[in-house]
């Protein structure tokens, strides 16, 4: 059975339906799910499916080929609490980032609706996965977050924990290197959900500062329009800073 994704040609501005074969359409049919690029293939971890059960499998899309394998993963036992142990429950509204070719997945909501805030990683050549035990201040569990790499660190912004009814705005910052989390309170932004973020580096020649660019997302009921560049060395001024409800 023929699965879809589609793909848009910059130049021409138009969406192309695209026949893959491999997995199922079955299997590969979610929402909540995370997916990023390694090696010109697309890997997809988690999310729900169509019965609202949630996935904790790794699917690859072989861009070239155009064909989708499910990656043989391994680790100790579900929920296990040990360092270095265990394979993450399956979950959605989760983040996950690459770097040095390896998966990163963090928070998201698991069985129950219970808000996660574990720190996993996935050996993208092997399948392996390790649960983190990182230093420093960790952030509390959420969903709908987002992550970006910023150089060698991981920056998580916004989400929220449904138990406690709280929405997030500060930073969060993860160093890969050291295995350390950072927290970083922030001014003259919405704390929100569903939101979307990258990361603009220095270019050369150029006077731009590195820049966080936040944009859009959920705040209870209210769909926000906004955009906001958290630049400086102090990681707190707020630059560009425009708001818009949209109801």
């Amino acid at each position: 059975m023929p699965s879809f994704c589609s793909t848009q040609r910059a130049k021409m501005s138009v969406w192309q339906k695209l026949n893959t074969k491999g997995t199922e359409a079955k299997a590969l049919a979610r929402c909540g799910h995370s997916a990023l690029l390694h090696n010109n293939q697309m890997v997809v971890f988690g999310g729900e499916d169509s019965a609202d059960r949630l996935l904790a499998d790794v699917q690859v899309l072989d861009l070239d080929k155009l064909t989708w394998t499910r990656m043989d993963c391994k680790g100790a036992s579900a929920g296990s609490s040990t360092p270095g142990a265990g394979t993450p429950c399956a979950r959605s509204g989760h983040s996950a980032v690459v770097y040095k070719g390896a998966m990163f997945i963090f928070g998201g909501s698991g069985a129950g609706g219970k808000v996660l805030a574990d720190l996993y990683s996935l050996d993208l050549s092997n399948g392996t996965w390790t649960l983190l035990a990182p230093s420093g201040k960790a952030p509390a569990a959420r969903s709908k977050h987002v992550a970006i790499v910023a150089g060698s660190s991981m920056i998580v912004h916004g989400g929220w924990n449904p138990d406690s009814g709280a929405a997030f705005k500060e930073l969060a910052i993860y160093s890969f290197e050291s295995n350390e989390w950072k927290a970083v309170s922030v001014s003259g932004a919405v704390e929100r959900i569903w939101h979307s973020a990258v990361w603009r580096g220095k270019s050369s020649g150029s006077d731009e500062l590195d820049g966080l660019y936040v944009v859009a997302g959920q705040l209870q009921e209210l769909k926000l329009f906004d955009y906001f560049r958290v630049a400086g060395e102090d990681e707190q001024i707020f630059l560009h800073n425009e708001l818009f409800h949209v109801t």
